[in-house]
């Protein structure tokens, strides 16, 4: 009798190699592309700022979450390789709308982005990967720190030929959004004074309320009192120009007659020492806003915080201990 021989197909017992992404590929993408994304966000609304189209407080809301998202971006990295790929897209993306500003200050500004961007990278690399523990705060500081100095001096030099132009020493954006914050602070003790108005109505607020404790000038009629008070904020407004040598126009606003003084004094420094003027201004200005970002990055380290925070209690991510007793992050 014959046997049959059965044909076998060895390539279908062999099971096919799937290729899978690691765990937590697309969730470490959803946060790299939101990062890059918010740079794009800020170097939009520093376009504006600079222009005078946005606040300050638009800026510095768009500075907050990018920097949160950056800071996450780098706490979750699992790779240093990709994480350098994103901060060069995330530098580009700080600067893609001052591609018309001259070549040699644009590449200054990328090259000072790249290199404090990379050192702070490396630096909260480097607190991860050597400690026994994820001490957030020390990581956070040791790359928001770089990360601020970086935005604050490219944007510096983006901003230096802006200088020269009519007015643009004081950025009127800026000192909007600074009265606009003062203005609310100021009516929460004091309802009846708008700092927003012109400049007699403001006077004529601070004064009333100084008189209103002096008997004589109680006994005073309505009309009285307003002709006095007329008086008196007009006497004010004309000593305080008188000190500062500048005609205060009563009718203008506070914000326009501080910022028409500013203008004044900063042009005539300009006109006195020339050029100089401006490497000395940009050198003030940068030590203010650094002073400034300090307390503004620690802010930032605090809002991450909470964002870590709750991605760990929605099981985002997730810290286990490696055998060599160091806590990583996984997804």
């Amino acid at each position: 009798m014959e046997t049959q021989t059965q044909k076998q197909n060895l390539l279908n017992q062999v099971a096919p190699v799937r290729v899978s992404r690691p765990p937590g590929f697309y969730k470490s993408g959803a946060i790299d592309g939101l990062a890059v994304l918010s740079a794009f966000l800020v170097g939009w609304v520093f376009k504006g700022f600079v222009v005078g189209t946005l606040g300050s407080v638009a800026l510095l809301l768009s500075l907050a979450a990018f920097m949160t998202l950056a800071f996450l971006s780098t706490l979750f990295a699992e790779g240093f390789g990709r994480r350098s790929f994103i901060v060069i897209l995330e530098s580009i993306a700080l600067l893609i709308f001052f591609t018309q500003e001259e070549t040699r200050a644009f590449g200054m500004a990328l090259g000072i982005l790249l290199v404090f961007l990379f050192w702070g990278e490396f630096s909260a690399w480097q607190e991860i990967h050597n400690g026994f523990r994820l001490r957030f705060f020390r990581i956070a500081r040791q790359n928001l720190s770089k990360l601020t100095t970086g935005i604050i001096l490219a944007y510096l030099v983006i901003y230096y030929p802006y200088l020269s132009r009519e007015n643009a020493l004081v950025p009127r954006a800026a000192l909007t959004g600074t009265f606009d914050w003062a203005g609310g602070i100021v009516q929460q003790f004091y309802r009846d004074i708008n700092i927003k108005a012109p400049i007699r109505e403001v006077a004529g607020k601070i004064l009333e309320i100084r008189l209103n404790q002096e008997p004589s000038y109680r006994a005073l009629t309505p009309p009285e009192r307003e002709k006095f008070i007329r008086e008196q904020a007009d006497t004010l407004i004309a000593n305080v120009g008188g000190s500062l040598g500048y005609a205060i126009e009563a009718q203008k606003t506070l914000e326009e007659t501080t910022y028409d003084i500013l203008t004044k004094t900063l042009n005539d420094l300009q006109g006195r020492f020339g050029s100089s003027f401006f490497v000395g201004w940009v050198v003030v200005i940068f030590l203010v806003v650094r002073s400034l970002g300090t307390i503004f990055y620690w802010c930032v380290s605090g809002v991450a915080f909470l964002a870590y925070e709750m991605l760990l209690a929605f099981n985002f991510v997730r810290i286990v201990s490696e055998p060599r007793s160091q806590e990583v992050i996984v997804y």
